[in-house]
């Protein structure tokens, strides 16, 4: 192999191993540790670099061989590494996609999903894990059931590419196709439907003990369904005041921001300790309504404008149950 060729293939590995964080330094140690027949510093890469002939003869050529030799062997042992890894973390969104599924289809069923096998794919306190969480904890609220056999739900990873890594954090991104079909347990009337083939974004960091897990899940959304809000306990407690036109006004102001699941579950928080079982019956026909348009409009039965002109009807009645009953007291 002649001096051209030699340096061409030297070019190429430092290439590779600069692209890959790897410094000279590194590089030299390596090449020291395979020979004793001299001392490679690391500015001999720097002019190698800078001057088209440098090290350039016979005398010359051997040992220019060896720093070849070795610092190809340095470059395929980073290279098994970057190859590993790469490996790793596509493993890592591949398993943790498919640990949300089965998630998916075990919740409200008589093997109950164990949320802590969450955490060895994503962050308890970071924003993937959050929303896996969440999802969950909503079918649990209203005792919904993923359905397979009679509407097909299913999950597949379409492509998965790893297209940036860094010391701490990687970057991995996804073609998947998602169906989901829920149903109610009890009555096994269909409530929602997901599906959608969409690119997701995976923001991958190291945790404390160096360790890979997925912080963050980026993708679009479906902007054409709205699930029923979980409301948690602690939210109405702080809405709810003893003074009922405090109430009335906070009524009005939920309407206003279009609150309309929030303002149905302040009312019968307002109400729960009534013995008018009118009041009830009345806030209760407004909730079944106002979520079977929901359930209408999440299963494709009917369009976003036609729920919107029915919910400005529900926001109506709420409002004027709110004044028969808040007004009243």
């Amino acid at each position: 192999m002649d001096y051209k060729e030699l340096r061409e293939n030297l070019l190429e590995d430092l290439n590779f191993l600069q692209k890959n964080k790897v410094s000279y330094q590194s590089i030299c140690d390596f090449v020291n540790s395979k020979q004793i027949e001299f001392t490679l510093f690391k500015d001999f890469f720097t002019r190698f670099r800078s001057k088209d002939n440098f090290y350039r003869g016979k005398s010359k050529i051997e040992k220019l061989r060896l720093i070849c030799t070795h610092t190809h062997e340095f470059r395929y042992m980073n290279q098994s590494r970057e190859e590993h890894l790469k490996d790793q973390l596509i493993k890592l969104v591949e398993e943790a996609s498919a640990e949300e599924y089965l998630a998916y289809t075990k919740i409200n069923t008589k093997k109950d999903y164990d949320f802590s096998r969450l955490k060895k794919y994503f962050g308890t306190t970071h924003p993937a894990g959050l929303v896996v969480r969440k999802n969950l904890k909503h079918k649990q609220h209203y005792n919904w059931l993923l359905n397979i056999k009679d509407y097909g739900s299913d999950f597949r990873i379409l492509g998965i590419e790893l297209t940036a890594k860094f010391r701490e954090y990687a970057i991995v991104q996804t073609n998947e196709y998602w169906k989901l079909c829920w149903v109610d347990k009890n009555t096994h009337i269909l409530q929602f439907v997901y599906e959608s083939i969409n690119k997701q974004t995976y923001l991958i960091a190291r945790n404390k003990e160096r360790q890979w897990f997925i912080k963050d899940n980026i993708y679009v959304s479906d902007h054409y369904k709205r699930r029923p809000i979980l409301v948690d306990s602690k939210t109405l407690q702080e809405l709810t005041q003893d003074d009922n036109r405090i109430n009335s006004k906070t009524l009005k102001n939920l309407i206003k921001k279009n609150e309309v699941g929030l303002s149905i579950s302040f009312m019968k928080k307002l109400i729960q300790n009534s013995s008018n079982k009118k009041e009830k019956e009345l806030i209760e026909s407004i909730s079944r309504d106002y979520h079977e348009s929901l359930r209408m409009l999440n299963t494709n039965n009917i369009n976003m404008s036609a729920f919107k002109a029915a919910t400005e009807n529900f926001k109506k009645q709420i409002l004027a149950a709110g004044k028969l009953i808040l007004e009243k007291k």
